[in-house]
């Protein structure tokens, strides 16, 4: 529901049940999942909007970063799945219905 960032740490607010909620802290870096409508709608200025238009955008380098010139991670291939309207049911318990999946 919350999220501040703060000191290379976060501390994020989440609803539990019956109206409850938690905080927690944790390290930075950091993979969130936020679920929708928690942040309000906010409409961009129009004194925003000029604003934005003469700021520099600066262009920076990993090595600037103090990251390495190499990527960390290739896309080799990227496809769209095969669309079909085929259902296919699978009895039994889930150790036996994953590896019936995994050979078809």
């Amino acid at each position: 529901m919350q999220a501040e960032v703060s000191e290379g740490q976060v501390r994020v607010k989440r609803e539990l049940e019956n109206g409850w909620f938690q905080h927690i802290g944790m390290p930075l870096p950091a993979v969130l999942t936020i679920q929708s409508g928690s942040n309000k709608l906010r409409y961009a200025t129009l004194m925003g909007i000029k604003k934005a238009k003469s700021k520099e955008v600066k262009k920076v380098t990993p090595a600037k970063l103090g990251g390495t010139a190499q990527p960390v991670a290739v896309i080799e291939a990227m496809y769209a799945p095969h669309k079909n309207k085929q259902t296919q049911l699978f009895e039994g318990d889930a150790k036996t219905a994953a590896a019936r999946w995994w050979r078809s």
